[in-house]
């Protein structure tokens, strides 16, 4: 829930039109099998993430804020870092870079429980569960 709360600052601070000269990796690639919608456990709101084959999407309370969009209309410099991806495990960081002062990391680890649920880990430990819709 920290992550989706982070999400919905970084979108409302940095979702403004821009030019698109970066030079880094401003790209996602999900795994197939975290590829879809995934709600968290007891979650009234449908709160959850959503993966595509190139984007990254968080839910809360029925709005839908995905990083690709992010990313093409910051005036920041925003890429996606250190993406790791095995059979059961896909973590990435996404970084701002701006002016001194702005700059920003958030961390994303999922793990694979079963055909049916991830678990979000941070820092080692199994955090938040979802559900495939």
């Amino acid at each position: 829930m920290k992550h989706l709360l982070i999400l919905l600052v970084a979108v409302i601070c940095f979702s403004c039109s821009s030019d698109d000269d970066g030079n880094g990796n401003q790209r996602f690639h999900p795994p197939t099998w975290i590829q879809g919608t995934w709600i968290q456990a007891g979650s009234q709101d449908l709160n959850g993430v959503k993966f595509t084959t190139d984007d990254f999407c968080v839910l809360e309370a029925g709005l839908e804020s995905c990083y690709k969009s992010i990313i093409e209309q910051s005036e920041l410099d925003v890429y996606v870092e250190d993406e790791e991806i095995t059979d059961t495990d896909y973590e990435f960081e996404i970084n701002y870079y701006g002016e001194p002062g702005v700059e920003r990391e958030l961390e994303f680890h999922f793990r694979l429980k079963s055909d049916n649920e991830i678990v979000e880990i941070e820092n080692g430990l199994e955090t938040n569960t979802y559900t495939k819709q």
